[in-house]
């Protein structure tokens, strides 16, 4: 599956594949890139006729101060409701002393956690590029992979890690997915709603306004 995306300064294209008889494990953190790429991932197994259940053996999500636990499970039902399948439910990465670690520290432990405890052949992450200086976001910028391909690309994939947030909002419009903006949650601060001062929450606003749309969710 190859997608281009993006405002007409900024067009990128993407690709999301699936190798044969793997075992696939997907991250999903309640927010609008993980949410994306579930929906993609089970989309491209589909037009590629394979089942998802024969594929897709995990979806991990890490509990943390912002609810990331809390919005999975809505996610799944309406993957699951829109292509017709049958996802595997959310398993809960729980690791000792996690809590109160920076974000991106969080996030890459439990994927080293994962690969040990589960062993995954496959694991699609939606991390992409960080706003850039000029978006004037001036929250720390959260940790990210400075390679195009990741720290373990024969391991972890990552198909959104050279866009910005704009081209995965674009994605949503181009395939019709704007009722998952509802189901989505940013904000790294507050586990309901918004803080509107958070660097994922900012980055959030910039992601719409920069294809000149309004954010109709309420998360």
């Amino acid at each position: 599956m190859i997608i281009e995306c993006g405002p007409d300064n900024d067009k990128k294209c993407f690709t999301v594949t699936v190798d044969d008889n793997v075992s696939v494990a997907l991250t999903l953190s309640g927010g609008m890139d993980t949410a994306l790429l579930t929906y993609l991932v089970a989309l491209e197994l589909l037009e590629t006729n394979r089942n998802p259940n024969d594929y897709i053996q995990w979806i991990f999500t890490i509990p943390k101060t912002d609810g990331a636990e809390l919005y999975p499970d809505n996610i799944i039902r309406w993957i699951n409701q829109k292509l017709g399948i049958t996802l595997p439910s959310k398993t809960i990465l729980k690791i000792p002393k996690l809590h109160g670690t920076y974000h991106g520290l969080q996030v890459w432990n439990s994927i080293l956690y994962s690969i040990d405890k589960y062993n995954p052949d496959k694991i699609y992450m939606g991390d992409q590029r960080a706003a850039p200086d000029n978006a004037n976001i001036s929250e720390p910028r959260p940790f990210r992979s400075k390679t195009i391909d990741g720290p373990m690309p024969n391991k972890i994939l990552m198909p959104f890690n050279h866009l910005y947030k704009y081209h995965t909002v674009d994605v949503f419009y181009k395939l019709g997915l704007e009722e998952l903006f509802d189901l989505t949650h940013s904000c790294t601060q507050m586990q309901t709603s918004r803080c509107n001062n958070c660097y994922h929450c900012l980055e959030r606003k910039w992601g719409f306004d920069q294809i000149n749309k309004v954010d109709t969710g309420k998360n």
